[in-house]
């Protein structure tokens, strides 16, 4: 999704797509607000049925795709299944909860009202692979999580977004609202204190599950 506002007129421009996310998406929602933003403000047009099509070429070369390879699953987690568990919490994107369960002995997630999936240990000491359920709102089948740790306890994990987009960080201990929790909304840190902040809504996490772009949804 994206937004473009014009002040001046005053207007602006919205658009959004569903379906996997792939490397032309963002240059499709360029070239629109770049005409309609053009058009709104009367501006010369300075692109045409031709440069919409091979934008943002001329001006600059195409990105190159994110080929990186997904880590390896490993037979066994780097340290005890239950230090993962609890709730780990973004201002944006709400809770992130983990459970072990002592049936199958496997790290399940839940991530606010999107859904929940299995957890699957990497090669990589500080990756984790999050592997989305049927249930989830989601394109992407497997999320790759960066673990952030010291002295064997875990402080954050970071859901990798697509570059240049920062990775979407859960802190542990940090409890934000889900919309289906109550009617209050804002993050509560594990002293219990309300942080003030406004907890967005499950449109917000889907814009965010829009832009997520891992390797496995290109293979």
């Amino acid at each position: 999704s994206m937004l473009s506002l014009f002040p001046d007129i005053p207007g602006g421009v919205f658009t959004s797509s569903n379906g996997p996310s792939t490397g032309d998406m963002s240059a499709v929602h360029h070239v629109i607000h770049s005409h309609v933003g053009d058009i709104l403000t009367g501006k010369d047009h300075w692109l045409n049925s031709t440069t919409a099509c091979t934008y943002p070429a001329p001006w600059q070369p195409k990105p190159a795709l994110n080929n990186t390879a997904l880590p390896d699953v490993s037979q066994n987690f780097p340290q005890d299944k239950r230090d993962y568990e609890g709730v780990y919490g973004n201002r944006a994107g709400g809770n992130l909860t983990i459970n072990l369960n002592t049936t199958d002995d496997n790290l399940y997630f839940r991530l606010g009202l999107i859904g929940h999936g299995l957890i699957l240990p990497t090669t990589s000491y500080k990756h984790l692979l999050f592997r989305c359920g049927p249930s989830c709102k989601a394109y992407i089948p497997v999320i790759v999580a960066d673990v952030e740790e010291k002295d064997g306890k875990i402080l954050s994990l970071a859901l990798k977004s697509r570059p240049p987009e920062p990775p979407i960080v859960f802190e542990r201990g940090l409890k934000c609202t889900d919309p289906d929790e109550t009617d209050g909304d804002g993050c509560t840190s594990g002293s219990g204190t309300n942080k003030g902040v406004t907890v967005a809504n499950t449109f917000v996490m889907l814009i965010f599950w829009a832009c997520l772009n891992c390797v496995m949804a290109q293979h």
